[in-house]
């Protein structure tokens, strides 16, 4: 994970239209194990990381990373892309 210096949003308020699509993305990871990348809230600042979502639920996604796994919670992000491999 790394610090990234800007975002898409800065009021930090997604539109429903942007929801949904974070979370299309994200359960498309889990249904079909790809990569993707999540930027979030995570703290102090906005971040990034690479995984595929093993597990969701109301609160949290449970990101597999290269070595590890790490929790996010859903209202910390703010973007997900397809990761290209």
């Amino acid at each position: 994970m790394y610090p990234i210096t800007t975002k898409d949003n800065e009021q930090g308020i997604l539109t429903d239209e942007q929801q949904q699509e974070i979370f299309g993305r994200l359960r498309a990871s889990w249904s079909n194990t790809l990569k993707v990348t999540v930027t979030f809230y995570d703290r102090h600042e906005y971040r990034q990381t690479t995984g595929i979502v093993e597990a969701m639920d109301k609160r949290y996604i449970k990101l597999e990373l290269d070595r590890g796994w790490t929790l996010v919670g859903l209202a910390d992000i703010t973007g997900v892309e397809f990761a290209v491999v």
